[in-house]
């Protein structure tokens, strides 16, 4: 199974969030609920979660660089 992982809404009004830090690599093993990156909406910071377990495959943003909420940001799954 693959996990799409998503920038999350960070407030009613937030339409995009910044990657502030990514703590996992490409190829790193993931555990459901392990933190995957920083983000940070012009109000808060949050952690951004592994939705299962198996291994970050891919990531769709670089640090520093600003997306919209609902866009993916990560996939997390098994190699093919």
């Amino acid at each position: 199974m693959k996990w799409k992982v998503k920038m999350p809404l960070l407030g009613p009004t937030t339409e995009e969030g910044k990657i502030l830090e990514w703590l996992m690599e490409v190829g790193d093993h993931v555990e459901a609920g392990d933190v995957l990156a920083i983000i940070e909406s012009d109000k808060a910071s949050l952690e951004v979660e592994s939705p299962g377990t198996g291994v970050l495959l891919d990531r769709y943003a670089d640090t520093g660089e600003m997306v919209r909420v609902g866009q993916f940001i990560a996939l997390v799954g098994r190699p093919s």
